[in-house]
């Protein structure tokens, strides 16, 4: 597994990684800021598991798990002493999966290790999309945010005009909404999603895939 420890002294964790190297695993330690977790999302995306070093302090530690959770990976904090129940139940709703001692033995270690496998979310490669990297114009966006908004509802071309352009559908509507829905749609491939990101079924209209959403959701939160 690829394992992030986030730390505010990277000398300190040294033994520490070097445990959870000789468990075969690969380990990278950082003392990011959290400025950069928004920044740099996708990087953080590629790891099995992150873990928050006790030399970050409680209340920057929640800071921290706010803004991890959205990448849904298993996430775990270490601690010198045992948590409380109110910090049991803040960190839970944060979404972490266990909290680590620091004198854990390699045995605890493999165990948390084996939860973080069983718990980490499946994601094939044609489901990724770096959403920051897409370069979207303003009608692009608005154009997302109106098929986003209506998930599970195909919307026709009549009613896309409306929406984007305030007016009936006309040749000329018709053909500028086709051209940029075919643009959106080759930007969003490019940014990483290889299956058709914005669907068109015949006598329906256009939705966004299903896999796509949680991506898109990330442009509006």
């Amino acid at each position: 597994m690829k394992i992030m420890v986030i730390t505010k002294n990277i000398l300190a964790e040294t033994a520490f990684q070097n445990r959870l190297q000789h468990l075969d695993h690969q380990v990278f330690c950082t003392t990011c800021l959290i400025g950069e977790i928004k920044e740099s999302h996708l990087f953080y995306r590629k790891f099995d598991a992150i873990i928050l070093s006790e030399t970050i302090p409680r209340k920057e530690q929640y800071l921290y798990l706010k803004e991890l959770a959205r990448f849904k990976t298993p996430l775990f904090l270490r601690s010198e002493d045992i948590p409380t129940s109110e910090e049991l139940n803040i960190s839970y709703q944060y979404g972490i999966l266990n909290w680590l001692r620091l004198d854990a033995t390699l045995d605890t270690l493999r165990e948390n290790i084996l939860l973080a496998e069983l718990n980490k979310p499946i994601q094939r490669e044609d489901e990724k999309l770096d959403v920051e990297g897409i370069k979207l114009t303003a009608a692009e966006r608005a154009l997302l945010a109106v098929l986003y908004s209506t998930p599970k509802e195909h919307l026709p071309m009549e009613r896309l005009c409306k929406l984007i352009y305030d007016t009936e559908e006309t040749a000329n509507n018709r053909k500028k909404m086709t051209k940029q829905l075919t643009k959106l749609n080759k930007k969003i491939q490019v940014g990483g999603f290889k299956k058709q990101g914005i669907q068109n079924t015949r006598y329906k209209g256009y939705k966004l895939h299903p896999q796509l959403l949680p991506y898109i959701g990330e442009l509006f939160t």
